[in-house]
């Protein structure tokens, strides 16, 4: 969807996604920059707070839309609009000034390991957030307490203690 906007409006799109637990949602990160044909520049890791920077040059974007005359859309001066924001102006940069940033490569995840991430921080993020110090597991020891075991302890760690 958001690939197919950036394309349709000749945009760069910078998708910002939170990460951690909220309630009952939880947030993937996976912020992703797509260029203005729609393919993604640059993605953040998945369930962890990671810093994307990305180099970009808006200019070679403001020229591709002057040369695309689907995106023009005729304005009538006299019937009121919406508000025009004001001028953004772009400092000059030499282009030998800075090499530019090199790419960072991320990999998507497959379906069973973004439903294990998601619960880990899930979890994590509930237990921290209300103030938890401890946590105690019923496990009859089928694979679904395994499962919920696992989950815990890459959550919250694991302990020796014992009541």
């Amino acid at each position: 969807m958001l690939a197919t906007r950036a394309s349709e409006n000749a945009a760069l799109l910078a998708f910002c996604n939170l990460v951690g637990g909220q309630d009952e949602l939880v947030f993937d990160g996976n912020s992703t920059v797509f260029s203005p044909s729609g393919e993604v520049i640059a993605r953040a890791r998945a369930f962890e707070e990671d810093d994307l920077v990305v180099d970009l040059d808006p200019r070679e974007v403001f020229c591709q839309r002057i040369r695309d005359p689907r995106r023009r859309v005729a304005v009538n001066i006299e019937s009121p609009g919406l508000p025009l924001g004001a001028p953004v102006h772009l400092p000059e940069m030499p282009r030998s000034a800075a090499a530019p940033l090199v790419r960072q490569k991320v990999e998507l995840l497959c379906e069973e390991e973004e439903i294990y991430r998601a619960l880990v921080l899930g979890c994590r993020d509930y237990a921290g957030k209300n103030g938890f110090r401890m946590v105690l597991l019923g496990l009859s020891g089928g694979i679904d307490s395994a499962l919920t075991a696992s989950i815990a302890v890459d959550a919250l760690g694991s302990s020796t203690s014992r009541a």
